[in-house]
């Protein structure tokens, strides 16, 4: 960080938290988290579920952006992120579209799903969707 980023941090020390910071409770989350990203073969599997949410949501009516299981669904129009966030959490899915860009809907599932959730969150997405 330079100077600057640094002298910010120092005048505004909570400008900025996490959702493990300061709490004896969030260490133990965060030692679980770490212990959990760091068995082997978390990657492969992220990878691989990964690659299953984009096997199942070709020909929707968005673009997939992906990284691991972090997705944001492109929309054409601004602000079908915001309705297709509506519609996701009314049919049971966790989402929120971008505030950056409302065209585009967050997507984060939990890195730990199971083969079944990965198949009903498909399921509830296409069914939204298609």
């Amino acid at each position: 960080m330079t100077p600057a980023i640094h002298a910010f941090f120092d005048e505004h020390p909570f400008v900025h938290i996490s959702t493990f910071g300061g709490a004896e409770l969030g260490c133990v989350a965060a030692l679980t988290v770490l212990d959990l990203i760091e068995a082997p073969g978390f990657d492969k599997r992220v990878a691989a579920v990964g690659e299953r949410f984009e096997a199942g949501f070709m020909g929707l009516p968005f673009e997939l952006r992906r990284r691991g299981l972090f997705m944001g669904l492109k929309f054409p129009n601004e602000g079908d992120g915001m309705t297709a966030a509506r519609d996701l959490i009314a049919a049971g899915i966790f989402a929120v579209f971008a505030n950056n860009d409302t065209s585009v809907l967050q997507l984060p599932p939990p890195l730990v799903l199971a083969d079944g959730e990965v198949d009903e969150i498909i399921e509830i997405v296409r069914r939204t969707f298609g």
